[in-house]
């Protein structure tokens, strides 16, 4: 399976920020999506990633990349913020409604429940699925079925300091190549 896995912000966007425990999102994201790309190939699938370093891509450059080079998947990577710096856990997002990402999205949801019980998983069961759903463009734009993950927040410092662990960089990107594994042989 031919799969894109896009790393959030890049370059002069560093995406949310944590002085205190010194991490920025984009950092992460780029950690979490090379692990990701390596568990993914050994798992036998072709990787693409929108980007391999520290440069700015606009989000309609992200999606495109994955519709030119027919994705049969696309996987946002990205770590959360919120204003309560009390705010923990992992999310995945889809575009609204039902669409072909839902169930894509539940694998890899119920993989990161089962293998890293630490995280707390803000999930919404509301329409019957375990993703939350958004108008996010990097969704919206790609033609194949697309995920956003927020890995955990790095505005909680407990939360940002176990995610810039090598370890659990491994752990989180581990889970997600499981997600989707177990997805592509549904």
């Amino acid at each position: 399976m031919k799969i894109v896995i896009d790393a959030g912000h890049g370059g002069h966007d560093s995406g949310a920020v944590n002085l205190k425990v010194g991490v920025r999102e984009k950092d992460l994201n780029l950690q979490i999506a090379l692990a990701l790309q390596g568990w993914l190939m050994t798992g036998g699938h072709a990787v693409l990633l929108t980007r391999g370093a520290d440069f700015f891509l606009g989000l309609g450059e992200r999606a495109a990349i994955a519709n030119r080079d027919g994705a049969q998947a696309f996987i946002s990577i990205h770590c959360n913020a919120a204003g309560n710096k009390e705010a923990k856990g992992f999310e995945i997002w889809t575009s609204p409604g039902p669409t072909s990402a839902d169930s894509l999205a539940t694998f890899i949801g119920q993989a990161v429940q089962a293998n890293i019980p630490r995280l707390v998983n803000r999930f919404d069961f509301s329409d019957g699925d375990l993703d939350k759903e958004g108008n996010l463009a990097v969704l919206r734009l790609t033609k194949c079925p697309a995920v956003l993950v927020e890995a955990g927040f790095v505005s909680e410092d407990s939360e940002a300091e176990w995610l810039r662990q090598p370890e659990n960089i491994q752990q989180i990107s581990h889970a997600i190549s499981l997600g989707v594994s177990m997805w592509a042989t549904a």
